[in-house]
């Protein structure tokens, strides 16, 4: 259906001849409703949307960058912010130049204080000084060559020189201590050039398989030295323990000695006294009265002219007393 309006039917024809795909005669298809014109038309619409752009006076710098300014291709010392800004078509440009952190990593290999080869990854994290932008975009353009010319080569040195104070076997203890000088020897001579140093990380540290086996063997004769002190160890103490014990039996012996001796002595003692009391409390009336206690009532069978001891068995002169004659 075809509008209305007389206007907009004429423009309509102007531009799009048989507009909405009518047949012009019948039993004809239906024909495009962009013809020849209708193309030509939106290619120079395009066209000039192109040029409006590359002539356009106004340029956006994007955030994270600062914009540097330049004029017939010089570049000025004034920077642009992030945002919207003017410029003359054809006589001045705007350059963005990164501001935002950015990392290069790089792998060094150094020799150390005792002549030890080592590699190492070393991951630098830097951002340009915004305030020379001008100068970071006059020497070196862009952040690449930047990385490129300037900070990779520094880094290299810097690794190298702090890397040869250090012997190999320091390097591992003092992993912290030499990323720390690392840092500062960098940060020191990037600042020269305006970059700053957010940080830096040693990744790894390998050494020579060599110095690797070297380490291993070390660790191993280590490991049986402990072993073996331990080993030492338990026999003392086991030898102590055996000391200690034995002492101890003896102590034992000795006291039990010393018993039975003081035991002895006490009985030696007591029997001697009982000896000299009896000695001290025997009179010739109580032997008398013993010997009578002990005679059997029978006659003895040899006379003497003896004590009357004699009749137990007693001698005369050293022999058997004679016996008395049969009446």
């Amino acid at each position: 259906m075809l509008p209305t309006n007389p206007i907009l039917r004429i423009i309509m024809a102007q531009f799009i001849p048989n507009p909405f795909g009518q047949p012009s005669q019948p039993g004809h298809p239906l024909r495009s409703p962009f013809g020849p014109k209708a193309l030509a038309w939106g290619a120079a619409i395009l066209i000039l949307l192109a040029l409006f752009w590359l002539v356009s006076p106004f340029y956006q710098v994007d955030a994270g960058y600062i914009g540097v300014l330049t004029v017939f291709g010089a570049p000025s010392k004034e920077t642009l912010e992030p945002g919207l800004h003017w410029k003359i078509p054809f006589i001045s440009n705007i350059y963005e130049v990164n501001i935002t952190p950015n990392t290069i990593t790089t792998t060094e290999s150094a020799a150390t204080h005792d002549q030890q080869n080592v590699s190492t990854s070393v991951a630098v994290t830097f951002q340009i000084d915004p305030a020379y932008a001008v100068y970071i975009y006059q020497n070196y353009r862009d952040i690449l060559s930047l990385k490129t010319t300037i900070i990779a080569p520094i880094v290299s040195n810097d690794v190298k020189a702090i890397v040869s104070n250090y012997d190999a076997q320091d390097l591992i203890i003092k992993r912290e201590q030499l990323g720390g000088e690392i840092k500062d020897k960098i940060a020191a001579d990037l600042k020269v050039y305006n970059i700053i140093v957010d940080g830096v990380n040693i990744t790894n540290l390998d050494f020579s398989d060599a110095y690797n086996q070297a380490i291993e063997n070390k660790q191993i004769a280590q490991q049986k030295a402990l072993e073996a002190q331990y080993q030492l160890q338990q026999v003392k103490v086991s030898a102590q323990q055996q000391v200690v014990q034995a002492s101890a039996q003896a102590d034992a012996a000795v006291a039990t000695a010393q018993g039975q001796a003081k035991a002895t002595i006490l009985q030696a003692t007591a029997d001697a006294q009982a000896y000299e009391l009896k000695q001290k409390t025997l009179t010739p009336e109580l032997i008398e009265l013993a010997l009578i206690n002990k005679w059997n009532g029978q006659m003895p069978t040899y006379a003497s002219t003896a004590l009357p001891s004699a009749l137990f068995g007693a001698t005369v002169g050293g022999k058997p007393a004679a016996a008395n004659p049969a009446p």
